[in-house]
């Protein structure tokens, strides 16, 4: 589980933890990090969506994976064709 240096249980976690977590998805976009887009992505959906917030979670991952995949593509298409 990701840590985030909140105590759990105190009125303002969820909000700090979502602004946290907005902030290093902000940063892996910036530097085209896809890995910690979706790993910032997934913990951000899963508080947004124990603070029922789901379609706005849904969302998020649908458009990271996206991402994600377009990165594939991108690889693939500069790492050549795969060997036979």
């Amino acid at each position: 589980m990701l840590n985030l240096g909140l105590q759990a249980g105190s009125p303002d976690a969820d909000k700090t933890a979502e602004a946290k977590l907005l902030r290093s998805l902000d940063l892996a976009r910036s530097q085209t990090l896809l890995s910690f887009e979706l790993r910032s992505a997934t913990s951000l959906a899963r508080l947004w969506g124990r603070t029922k917030r789901v379609a706005k979670a849904r969302n998020l991952l649908r458009e990271t994976m996206r991402q994600v995949h377009r990165g594939f593509d991108d690889y693939r298409y500069e790492a050549g064709p795969a060997p036979a």
